[in-house]
């Protein structure tokens, strides 16, 4: 005996392409249900990567701190710098 779902799918073969692809929307929509702890789950997250690209509020960064391995003093350019 076939079950439900082998008896529509050979229904379906014998469609033509427009009302399978009616069919398809259908079964997509249906299935596509919000879900509000995703969408909130979904909403934090974006929430981080936004706060994330924000700028830091903070001072100067010096440089010996950044660049560890050059020799500078505090208003000259590091050596090996491309601005020579």
């Amino acid at each position: 005996m076939s079950s439900t779902a082998d008896k529509l799918e050979k229904e379906i073969k014998a469609l033509p392409d427009i009302e399978k692809l009616r069919l398809v929307d259908a079964i997509l929509t249906d299935l596509d249900r919000p879900d509000p702890e995703i969408d909130r789950i979904w909403a934090e997250e974006a929430r981080k990567r936004w706060d994330a690209t924000k700028p830091v509020a903070s001072g100067p960064f010096p440089i010996k701190r950044s660049c560890p391995n050059t020799e500078t003093n505090e208003n000259s350019i590091p050596r090996g710098s491309a601005n020579r």
